[in-house]
C-alpha cells in the first residue's frame, strides 16, 4: 500500500493537483498504521510501532524524493512527523485494546 501510493503520487500530483496533498496524507497513516499493527508480542508497543512507521517511511523515502515533493520540504518534512507519531497512537492502540479484553500482560 505504502510503495504503490506513494508510487502513484506523481501521477495524482500531475492530474490533479488539489488532492496531491491529501493523497500523500491518507497513503502515509494508512500505511504507517499497517507497519505499525504487525509488531507481534512485544513489551513496547508504542516504542515499537513508532520505530516500524518510521522504517517505512526511511523505505519509501528515496520514492518521495524522486516525485514532486522533493521541490518543497513542507510536505516531506510533515510525512517524516506524521511516521512515529502514528506508529506511536497505533502501538498504544493495541496496549489499550489488550487491556479492555483482558489479554494485555506484562512479563
Amino acid at each position: 500500500m505504502l510503495i504503490v501510493g506513494t508510487l502513484l503520487f506523481p501521477l495524482v500530483a500531475r492530474e490533479l493537483p488539489s488532492a496531491a496533498p491529501t493523497w500523500l496524507s491518507v497513503v502515509s497513516i494508512v500505511g504507517f498504521a499497517y507497519a505499525a499493527c504487525h509488531q507481534g508480542r512485544t513489551r513496547r508497543p508504542v516504542s515499537q510501532g513508532a520505530v516500524a512507521a518510521t522504517a517505512a517511511f526511511i523505505l519509501i523515502l528515496p520514492l518521495l524524493l524522486l516525485g514532486p515533493v522533493a521541490d518543497e520540504p513542507g510536505p516531506l518534512l510533515l510525512t517524516a512527523a506524521t511516521a512515529p507519531a502514528t506508529g506511536a497512537v497505533v502501538g498504544g492502540a493495541f496496549v489499550l485494546a489488550g487491556k479492555l479484553n483482558g489479554s494485555w500482560r506484562k512479563q
